[in-house]
């Protein structure tokens, strides 16, 4: 059908009689084919236009065209600010970095990610000076993080010998009280700073990093036996 003219075709609409049902409904298919042909599929963004969001179908050329004049933004999708909160404060200060980082980068925020830089550094250096505050004033603190094992400390608090474990509590409020000074910094100095208040954007799970950052601390743990992030 697809070779033959419109003329064959509709002669074979006009002279139903001569041919079969099937070979009928083909061409009727085919010409209505020809008058509404099917649009061309283009991808579907997210822009935001004024306060208004929304998802438009452009291609490549129109979205440059349209960003380049700054009539439309593109609306990319970034972890968001519970997601970064919860990795600093409950798994590592350094996942929450990672993933606020990552926003930066998708956002076209590249002027932040030297600040993320600074942020480890300044993370690493508080880190040491808390491990040697803790050295200084609570000796046994530092005893009993040299003693335990992660897996011996774990044993401890299930078998409801919390004793065992209370040297370790100056070292656990010292890392939370990081935890936290790390997590202002990122959903609140940081994200304002660079990304602003009202920043508008599609959030993303981080369950796929999480679980990888996981994965490779368990494993740190079971070839170092401590956290090499």
């Amino acid at each position: 059908m697809t070779k033959m003219t419109d003329e064959e075709l509709d002669q074979v609409i006009a002279q139903k009689e001569n041919f079969s049902e099937m070979y009928i409904d083909a061409a009727v298919e085919e010409i209505q084919l020809r008058k509404n042909p099917p649009k061309p599929s283009t991808p579907s963004v997210t822009i935001e236009n004024g306060e208004k969001i929304r998802r438009i179908e452009l291609n490549k050329d129109q979205v440059k065209n349209l960003v380049q004049k700054k009539q439309i933004r593109l609306v990319p999708s970034l972890y968001s600010k519970v997601s970064i909160a919860v990795a600093s404060l409950i798994i590592h200060p350094l996942l929450g970095i990672i993933l606020f980082t990552s926003n930066l980068r998708y956002a076209g925020k590249r002027e932040g990610m030297n600040m993320t830089w600074i942020l480890v550094l300044g993370y690493i250096v508080a880190a040491n000076l808390m491990t040697l505050a803790l050295k200084h004033w609570f000796p046994v603190a530092e005893d009993a993080l040299m003693q335990f094992s992660m897996n011996e400390a774990a044993e401890s608090v299930m078998s409801g010998n919390i004793g065992a474990i209370s040297p370790l509590i100056p070292a656990a409020i010292g890392g939370f009280l990081l935890n936290v000074v790390i997590t202002i910094l990122l959903v609140k100095v940081f994200w304002e700073k660079f990304l602003g208040k009202k920043f508008i954007y599609q959030k993303k799970s981080a369950w796929g990093t999480v679980i990888i950052y996981m994965l490779i601390l368990v494993l740190s743990f079971q070839l170092f036996g401590f956290g090499i992030l």
